[in-house]
């Protein structure tokens, strides 16, 4: 049960980034700078930490939920 430990870090992290990067999307201020200085392609790099924040919390969860099951040849996986 100690491998639990590892994941719920990462799991904090992931939800982490992918609150942080729902922030700056929407975020009224944020847009106005882009507006300004006209670099729309800064919402393609938004939209993929929100994707990798959203993978990160579900490997993790799934990890958790192996070590918690003790499914070894799922934690292999992960």
């Amino acid at each position: 049960m100690k491998l639990t430990g590892r994941y719920d870090l990462v799991q904090i992290v992931g939800a982490g980034l992918f609150a942080f990067t729902i922030f700056i999307r929407a975020e009224p201020g944020f847009d106005e700078w882009i507006a300004i200085l006209e670099v729309y392609e800064y919402y393609i790099g938004v939209y993929i930490l929100i994707g990798a924040g959203a993978l990160v919390m579900i490997f993790s969860f799934l990890g958790c939920c192996s070590a918690l099951m003790e499914h070894s040849s799922a934690l292999y996986l992960q």
